[in-house]
């Protein structure tokens, strides 16, 4: 009896022996962290907010977002795999940033486009010459920076344009209700002189009473 026990606990303990043994050995991560790429990411990310690019260019930015989100997961942990991560989720947000401000600078240049023709509808580069002339101003500087790759400052100049030339169309508008208001006044003025000039043509022309 007691040389079973003593079988079974040499048993027990040559299990733990092996058990012990074979445990994965604990894993570090030696290689270096990827943070410039990480922090290129970031920039990255924070730059298509700020300027709401992920609106104009959904799908790419959702596939950064992707890589990015398992990059960081794994960042520290697994540093070459969170490398890889990045470096896939790089191109996708310089993706976004090229879609996203081609298409944003188009929309705000039509816009500008828009604003423009009610302007010249109102002949408001005669009638608001400051206004429109600050309007032409912004609008070839737009055009400027988009050429030299200044997006961001191509759209900002296209939204002044378009701006400046709906105050131009609103100050040509006004003016011209104004002089038309003036021109209405002036024929009414006009044609109460030609009824009192009629009228004394008709009381001259009547017979003069009186004895002869």
């Amino acid at each position: 009896m007691r040389s079973n026990k003593l079988l079974l606990l040499c048993a027990m303990v040559a299990m733990l022996a092996i058990s012990c043994a074979t445990a994965p050995p604990v894993v570090v991560d030696t290689s270096p962290k990827p943070e410039a790429e990480m922090a290129k990411a970031t920039e990255q990310r924070a730059y298509i907010k700020e300027n709401g690019l992920d609106t104009y260019a959904p799908d790419s930015f959702k596939t950064a977002e992707d890589y990015f989100a398992a990059a960081n997961k794994v960042y520290g942990t697994d540093n070459v795999k969170s490398k890889e991560l990045l470096d896939l989720a790089l191109p996708q947000y310089e993706q976004t940033v090229t879609t996203g401000f081609t298409k944003k600078v188009a929309e705000k240049k039509a816009v500008a486009d828009t604003s423009k023709s009610k302007a010249d509808e109102q002949k408001a580069k005669v009638a608001a010459k400051d206004s429109y002339a600050a309007a032409d101003t912004a609008y070839a500087k737009a055009v400027a920076d988009a050429a030299a790759g200044q997006y961001a400052s191509s759209v900002a100049s296209y939204q002044e344009a378009a701006m400046k030339y709906e105050e131009a169309a609103t100050i040509a508008a006004a003016a011209r209700v104004q002089a038309q208001a003036a021109l209405d006044s002036a024929n009414a003025s006009l044609q109460s002189t030609a009824d009192r000039l009629k009228a004394i043509d008709t009381e001259m022309a009547a017979p003069q009473g009186g004895t002869p």
